[in-house]
């Protein structure tokens, strides 16, 4: 499975769903089921970090509408799972060391690490905190000085290839002791969890310095795409870095590929194909220069199979959105809520079905702007807090479930085929099993029939 797209003492609840439903979703007979519950703090812009079976939130604005007096931050950390068949969700909550919003997030296996991040001043941070899911304890680290100073962030980008033991943070902002004000940065940060010896970090560069851009992962690459440089010039640029090099070749390379349009803010993830495809997807965003930019619905899908040889192709969303963030459960790619060209919120989640190249899309039950999303293993998708359009921030969580029925998604078989006798609006299966007297299996309230091809 591919999954994107935080000390000991803890409080736990559990916070029961309202009714759910299924819906179908895509080919490879999975059903997708709403569950609402809450986490434990209302705010909006937190960070989210996806590790196994865990969705882990923490920091952001609490409060509700437009501040006046200054923002009201949290330092709430929030891990949500939901691993039984009830549509229960459990809610342990923790402190963070200081509040912050905006963070950056990451996972390396079990270890939760944030960055970055704002306080009530919009002033940033050089301070790395991790948290272990495995043993409840917390690690301090900041990122390497620059000659004789340590620079203040936030908005780096960040991933971590799954399997092996390193996060790469690249871009965002930053801040010399020597300097006024933030300046896009072009430094790239890969921190070694399994070090023994050393700190555990390494540096290089990115060919261009800038902010916004967007992160995911394949097998062993970290990707960046896109952003807004110094100039306040959006890119097509692709570059990425080679994890299992770090130790001996630390090169930042540029994909021999582009975005089909220049842009920052996007959503990012990476996908599997039932064929062995290996897709970097980034999706929506802003294009655009100055203050005439405007919302994409387009979604680049990168073929990195042989990363020296990159295939692409471009689709587009149903509604156009920046700031969405996204995640992969199996070959099912979901992409967030986010904003649209005049900041209106589009409170939907696209699903791409990679194999079946098949798009579907789910409006939510919450406005959820600036809300978190990740992605719970094995199969499910979660859209926590966020706000409405007065900046209410609200405690909803929404996990979108996909459940393997055990059908496969062609009904031809054998000399008959099974009819669907379901109405238009319900996409279900039925399956003929050749031994025997010709007999069609429907879904649960669906009707088939067998008939001749």
């Amino acid at each position: 499975y591919q999954r994107r797209v935080h000390g000991k003492q803890w409080y736990q609840r559990r916070v029961h769903g309202k009714q759910w439903y299924q819906r179908r979703v895509h080919g490879k007979q999975w059903y997708q089921r709403r569950v609402h519950g809450k986490q434990w703090y209302q705010r909006r812009v937190h960070g989210a970090v996806s590790a196994g079976d865990a969705v882990v939130i923490g920091g952001g604005i609490r409060g509700q509408g437009a501040s006046n007096g200054g923002l009201q931050l949290s330092k709430a950390l929030d891990i949500l799972r939901n691993t039984d068949n009830t549509g229960a969700l459990f809610v342990q909550n923790l402190t963070l060391p200081e509040a912050r919003y905006d963070q950056t997030g990451v996972a390396i296996g079990d270890l939760i690490l944030f960055t970055g991040g704002k306080n009530e001043n919009g002033d940033g941070t050089a301070t790395v905190v991790g948290f272990s899911l495995a043993d409840g304890t917390w690690r301090y680290s900041t990122f390497p000085k620059q000659t004789s100073e340590t620079y203040k962030r936030y908005a780096q980008a960040a991933t971590a290839p799954y399997g092996h033991p390193f996060a790469v943070w690249a871009g965002g902002f930053m801040q010399s002791s020597s300097t006024i004000g933030y300046i896009p940065s072009n430094d790239l940060f890969v921190y070694n969890a399994a070090a023994t010896r050393g700190t555990g970090w390494y540096m290089s560069k990115l060919s261009v310095a800038r902010t916004g851009l967007a992160a995911t992962s394949a097998g062993s690459y970290a990707v960046f795409a896109g952003g807004v440089t110094a100039r306040a010039e959006q890119t097509r640029l692709i570059e990425y870095v080679d994890v299992e090099k770090v130790q001996s070749n630390l090169t930042v390379n540029v994909l021999n590929a582009r975005l089909t349009e220049a842009r920052s803010d996007m959503a990012a993830t990476s996908v599997t194909t039932g064929d062995g495809k290996n897709y970097l997807v980034f999706a929506g965003g802003l294009f655009g220069s100055g203050n005439a930019k405007t919302a994409s619905a387009v979604v680049d899908l990168i073929d990195v199979s042989d990363i020296n040889n990159p295939i692409s192709k471009a689709v587009k969303l149903n509604t156009a959105r920046a700031y969405a963030t996204a995640g992969t459960v199996d070959d099912l790619v979901f992409i967030g809520p986010g904003t649209d060209s005049d900041g209106e919120l589009v409170n939907e989640v696209s699903i791409y079905n990679a194999t079946a190249d098949t798009w579907s899309s789910v409006t939510l039950d919450f406005l959820a702007g600036n809300a978190a999303v990740g992605v719970m293993y094995p199969n499910k998708f979660v859209v926590a807090g966020g706000a409405n359009g007065s900046l209410d921030t609200s405690v909803a969580v929404e996990i979108l479930e996909c459940v393997d029925d055990g059908l496969p998604a062609n009904c031809y078989y054998g000399d008959y085929i099974c009819e669907q006798a379901s109405p238009d609006w319900m996409d279900s299966y039925c399956i003929y099993w050749r031994s025997g007297d010709p007999e069609c299996y429907g879904l649960p309230g669906v009707k088939c029939s067998c008939i001749t091809p």
